[in-house]
């Protein structure tokens, strides 16, 4: 039993997640009868995605922490692979991309060792190796502000 049904309300945040990233055609395939073999496709698609995204967009990082990502992805996109389920799907690519999340803020910690971690700051700063810096160049702000103004209007 893969849980698909054939209604568009399931998944929905997902299914329009997917249509915003990569267009109509894709929400097309998952919209209604869309089997686990089509999710799995599309997951991995989005990992992809994700690898060519973080060498596109990620400018100034060390090594490490690119073998990091790309081993964290190949890591998800054998997760997605092996899924017998939507279940374990979006278990897997949910897990993929909160290990992301924290290796984005610096470091993914690995505390499963310990009874517990409390949500005290010293148990979530982050940056033992690196520390996360945005920066924004004036051409990036002037894009911002012109993209604020299209959606006040």
């Amino acid at each position: 039993m893969t849980g698909l049904r054939h209604d568009l309300a399931q998944f929905y945040a997902m299914k329009a997640t997917m249509e915003s990233l990569f267009g109509r055609e894709c929400f097309a395939t998952l919209k209604e009868a869309a089997g686990l073999v089509e999710w799995k496709a599309e997951c991995d698609r989005l990992l992809r995605a994700t690898q060519v995204a973080v060498r596109t967009t990620v400018a100034v990082v060390d090594d490490q922490w690119r073998s990091e990502v790309q081993s964290l992805v190949a890591l998800g996109r054998s997760q997605v692979k092996s899924a017998k389920s939507t279940d374990e799907l979006f278990s897997a690519l949910a897990a993929t991309y909160v290990r992301l999340s924290f290796l984005q803020l610096g470091a993914l910690p690995a505390r499963g060792s310990m009874r517990s971690v409390s949500l005290a700051d010293r148990n979530w700063r982050l940056d033992p190796y690196r520390t996360v810096q945005y920066v924004q160049t004036s051409t990036q702000r002037q894009t911002l502000e012109r993209k604020r103004q299209r959606v006040k209007s």
